[in-house]
This record gives structure tokens, sequence and C-alpha cells, in this order.
């Protein structure tokens, strides 16, 4: 079981079980099983952070209904550090859900390679950003704007609409 905290400071206990994995299929119809079989869905969950906290939510769902926190009211604090926790903790519970210790191991190194790829992708937006090219596609964009003329379309100028 894997804990974070969300934004108001409640902890969560996270834990993948198949009454859980259940409880995401028939609320969400996602199926947490098929992620080595579904692509898209590992995809999904890296890259689609409602989804991620929406999973997290089904998965968390008797802990909030006794503590009366609403799925809505979860959305509002997921933001920021507390959904990298949460991605981190649900990434945790599904490498360790899996009976056989191949598939956990499988999992973790598709995990890994995923956190990897996202680093990376981040560190080239950064290298391009710190490069300059961007500053130069902004002044081009604004040397365009500037060279702009507004022409007249005829009428009044002044706005207002002519007596009837």
């Amino acid at each position: 079981m894997k804990s974070f905290k969300d934004r108001e400071n409640r902890t969560w206990n996270l834990s993948v079980t198949v009454g859980s994995v259940k409880r995401v299929r028939e609320l969400l119809d996602v199926d947490l099983m098929g992620i080595l079989r579904n692509e898209k869905l590992l995809k999904d969950l890296a890259s689609d952070d409602i989804l991620m906290v929406d999973v997290v939510f089904a998965l968390l769902k008797p802990q909030a209904d006794t503590d009366k926190v609403t799925d809505v009211m979860f959305g509002e604090a997921m933001a920021g550090e507390a959904i990298g926790d949460a991605y981190a903790a649900l990434l945790e519970e599904l490498t360790n859900f899996s009976r056989n210790p191949n598939t956990r191991k499988v999992l973790g190194k598709i995990f890994k390679k995923v956190q990897e790829v996202e680093d990376t992708l981040l560190a080239a937006a950064e290298a391009r950003i710190n490069s300059g090219e961007l500053d130069k596609i902004v002044q081009a964009e604004i040397e365009k704007v500037k060279g702009l003329t507004i022409k007249p379309t005829g009428g009044n100028s002044s706005g207002s609409s002519p007596d009837a």
C-alpha cells in the first residue's frame, strides 16, 4: 500500500487489489489489468492527469466514502505535487499487483522507461527554451504584428449606429 497527500493535506492509502480493479472497470470502463496489452492505456495514464486522477479516485473510493470526500472534492485537491505523488503511487501499486514476478519486473521496467521518456522530453524542451530559438520565433511574430496596418472598412468611424 502506497500513501500520498492531496493539497488539503489528507493522506490517501492507495492499494491495487482485485476488488479495486473491478471497481475501476465498473466506474470508468478502464481495464487496469490490460496495461501490458494496451499501450494506449499506459500512454493515457501517463499523459492525461484527469484520467489518472479519476482512476486513483475509483481505487480510493471506499476511503473517500468513509471520509465523505466526493470525486469533485478529490479533484479540487489534486494539483501539482499531489498529482505526481498519486501517479507514482499508482505505478508502484500496479507493478506490485501482479502474481507473476516476471510481470512485476516487466511493468517496473516499462514504468521506468515512461519516466525516462518524460524526463528526456522535458530536458529537450528546456534546452530549446535556453537556446534562444523560441525568443527568435516570438520576436519574429512581434515584428509581423508591428508591420500590420489597420484599414478602415468604411461607415461611421465613431462607432455609433446611423439614425433610422
